[in-house]
């Protein structure tokens, strides 16, 4: 689980997007930049279009079990209990650590992805959040202070040993 300490601004969980209801006035919705999110999700071995946070501006969480967790998108910087640690790679956060993710410039969206996806209900196949309609995600809402986030249960023994795992160069935004 995952404890919201600061949500910055519309931080949101989304994943691929809901697809096939747009007939119906239902867009997709999903992540902005579906290559991050996919990329987030390999490193810390999901399926690649499993759910993950989008972030525009920095947020604070803090973890109460252990994770792998990844981050990519724009440049933004990452810290697990005020380290600073890359982005495009898989790492581990030790229980009650504190992570902080701060985008470096506005108009990027930032991915945090978490091993065993988060574990929020599906709606019309989909655990993105859709703000007007208010559904999907936590509740249909972006993040608030005190938001606990579960996390689906880990399919991977040894979270260490799958950590340090970056992606290829030309994945990476330059």
């Amino acid at each position: 689980m995952l404890i919201v300490l600061d949500p910055g601004m519309l931080t949101t969980i989304q994943d691929a997007g809901r697809w096939g209801y747009q007939a119906y006035g239902v867009p997709v919705s999903g992540a902005m930049d579906l290559p991050a999110l996919r990329a987030a999700n390999q490193l810390v071995h999901n399926p690649p279009d499993e759910a993950a946070l989008e972030i525009h501006s920095p947020v604070i969480l803090q973890t109460n079990t252990p994770h792998l967790i990844a981050v990519t998108g724009a440049h933004a910087r990452l810290e697990i209990n005020g380290r600073a640690l890359p982005l495009w790679m898989s790492v581990f956060a030790r229980a009650g650590a504190t992570i902080e993710i701060a985008p470096k410039r506005a108009g990027g969206w930032v991915y945090l992805a978490i091993h065993g996806g988060i574990d929020v209900p599906r709606i019309l196949g989909s655990r993105s959040t859709f703000l007007r309609g208010k559904f999907g995600g936590l509740e249909g809402r972006a993040l608030a202070i005190g938001d606990q986030i579960s996390v689906g249960a880990p399919t991977i023994g040894d979270l260490v040993a799958a950590a340090g795992h970056g992606v290829e160069r030309h994945v990476k935004p330059q």
